[in-house]
Parts: C-alpha cells; sequence; structure tokens
C-alpha cells in the first residue's frame, strides 16, 4: 500500500474517532452539505466513500498558493500541521488543522478558497459564514489557541484574511450538544432523525424493503407525524397555487409586446427559447423492429434493454381526501 493510502486511511480514522471541527456546523443544523444523520453514518462506518467534488480537489491543490499568500498578506511564516488534536477534557472532540505560524503556535491559520464573497465580511474582521464560525471557534477550544486566522481566496479575484479569538459563550452551548450526540447516538447506534436536505433523503431511499407486503400499524408518534405531514401537504398546494396565479398574472402584463419587466425589484424576464429538436429515436425502433426478421428483433431488443433496480414509492392516502 502506497504510503498517501496510509495516511488517507489514518485520515478516515481518526475522523470517525470523534466528532471533529468539520463536524459541529452540521450537527447544529447550520450545513449547506451535511446533517446529523449524514455525520452519524460516517462515525459509525456507514456513509458513503467521500469522493472530493471538483472544487474540493482544487481547493485542496490550492492550499499551498493560499498559505502563501496569507504569509505575504501578514508576514507570518506558517508550517503544516498534521497531527489530529484531540480535546484534552473531552477526548471525542478532535480536530485538524492546516497551519500554525512559526515561533507562535497559538495563532493557527485555517485555509480556504471560495467562488463568491457572500456571506463573508471585510478584510480583518471577524464575519466569517456559520459553518466556518463553528468549524474555527471548535479549532481554537480544541487546540487552546488563542487566535485563529481564515485566509481566503476568492475565485482568484480576491484574497481577505478574518481573525477568530475563542467565543467562551459559543463553548458553553456548545460542549452539551456534542457530548449528546457522541453518546445518546454515536456510540448508542441511534441515528438522528433524518432532515429534509437532499442527502439525508438519498440516506433514507436507500433503504433496501419495499417488497414484503407488510403494513405496521400505527403508534400515536406516528399518527402525529403523519397528519404534519398532511398539513404540510395542504400549506404547500396552497403556497403553490399562490405562486402560479401570482405568475399567470405577471406573464399576462407582460403580453405579446414585451419579454419582461424591469423595476425597483431588478428584472423578471419571459422569453421563448429556440426551437428544441429531438429525435424520437423510440418511434424509429417501433417503426424498424416489425420489419426486421424475429430472432434479429428479439436479439436488438434484449441487447439494448436496461433493467434497472424497482424504487420504493411514497404514497400517503388519507381516509377524507
Amino acid at each position: 500500500m502506497e504510503p498517501k493510502e496510509d495516511a488517507k486511511e489514518q485520515f478516515d480514522e481518526e475522523r470517525r474517532s470523534a466528532i471533529t471541527s468539520t463536524d459541529v456546523a452540521a450537527i447544529l443544523g447550520l450545513s449547506k452539505w451535511s446533517t446529523p444523520l449524514s455525520v452519524f453514518k460516517e462515525k459509525v462506518g456507514e456513509g458513503n466513500p467521500w469522493k472530493p467534488s471538483l472544487p474540493a480537489w482544487l481547493g485542496n491543490r490550492m492550499e499551498e498558493i493560499v498559505s502563501e499568500l496569507y504569509t505575504q498578506a501578514s508576514g507570518n511564516r506558517v508550517r503544516a500541521d498534521n497531527r489530529f488534536h484531540r480535546h484534552p477534557q473531552y477526548p471525542w472532540f478532535g480536530c485538524h488543522l492546516d497551519r500554525r505560524v512559526v515561533g507562535d503556535p497559538d495563532l493557527i491559520v485555517e485555509l480556504k478558497t471560495r467562488n463568491s464573497l457572500q456571506g463573508w465580511g471585510e478584510d480583518g474582521s471577524s464575519d466569517v459564514p456559520p459553518d466556518i464560525f463553528c468549524q474555527v471557534q471548535s479549532q481554537l477550544l480544541i487546540t487552546d489557541a488563542r487566535e485563529a486566522h481564515v485566509a481566503v481566496l476568492f475565485n482568484s479575484r480576491a484574497f481577505r484574511v478574518y481573525r477568530l479569538t475563542p467565543d467562551l459563550d459559543f463553548a458553553a452551548k456548545l460542549y452539551p450538544t456534542l457530548e449528546d450526540f457522541w453518546f445518546n447516538y454515536v456510540l448508542a447506534g441511534v441515528p438522528p432523525l433524518p432532515s429534509g436536505r437532499d442527502v439525508d433523503t438519498d440516506i433514507i431511499n436507500a433503504i433496501a424493503g419495499g417488497t414484503t407486503g407488510v403494513m405496521k400499524s400505527a403508534t400515536p408518534e406516528m399518527e402525529e407525524l403523519v397528519q404534519r405531514l398532511r398539513l404540510v401537504r395542504l400549506e404547500a398546494a396552497q403556497v403553490e397555487l399562490a405562486k402560479t396565479e401570482a405568475e399567470n398574472r405577471i406573464k399576462a402584463l407582460i403580453g405579446d409586446d414585451a419579454d419582461g419587466l424591469t423595476g425597483a425589484f431588478g428584472t423578471v424576464s419571459w422569453k421563448r427559447t429556440a426551437e428544441i429538436h429531438r429525435v424520437d429515436w423510440k418511434a424509429i425502433a417501433d417503426d424498424l423492429l416489425p420489419t426486421l426478421p424475429g430472432e434479429l428483433a428479439d436479439s436488438l431488443r434484449s441487447q439494448h434493454t436496461v433493467v434497472s433496480p424497482g424504487v420504493r414509492r411514497f404514497e400517503p392516502k388519507f381516509r377524507d381526501e
């Protein structure tokens, strides 16, 4: 096994052995990409192997460049930190660091690349997005560092450095939440309830079954949840109706002599796309197959038939609807 693979295995094992700083925002419900359920799945070894997206891969490859930009901007020389740090009081809480300042190990540096400035404050401020705040505050708590700098390269157009110090109020609220998650969910093997995010939808839709013919009798808690679903569906239908009504009225105002509206709100366009040409290959096949010898037609059908596994359909049917 190559050294890189050894390091990757060790890195993954360290992440599974504790709540890490990058897990905190997800556990608190502040992450766009992860949830308490997906973190739980990773910790118990049931998560899908992580494959970095192109932005994540590029961000990793550009880490050295961001590090050099930070040194030029701040005058601080930095060194890599490859250790896995554990909280001295809570060993189930840990983190990896990007860099530490040479000669000042209590100043840690987090390196980031981002495409947009949205959610980020001015250079030199502590105004960072919630997920970054959670990650860096966790690093400060785990390492007992006095300050953290977040060095961010924005789409090769801007470079900023943000400065954060430990937030003790955040820490006081954080520890009980993380401790509950680690002991009452991860170690107990009890998965958190799923959210409505895509990552949880994928986890739930991967559950096997749907062929048993068994219908469970609903408990009072299940009855309450299904009634909640019913109310949400009714509300969503009303919202969708109101949305369509507003769209139709705006389209009527635009009429046939314009392509949209402009105003203090911005713009609303209603333009016609170019003509779309698609070849109906199914119709062609239906026309040609009857003209072919039976065995050849059957062989072609067999070669080009793709069989996909059945999917579980979720179909609520309420008695009075």
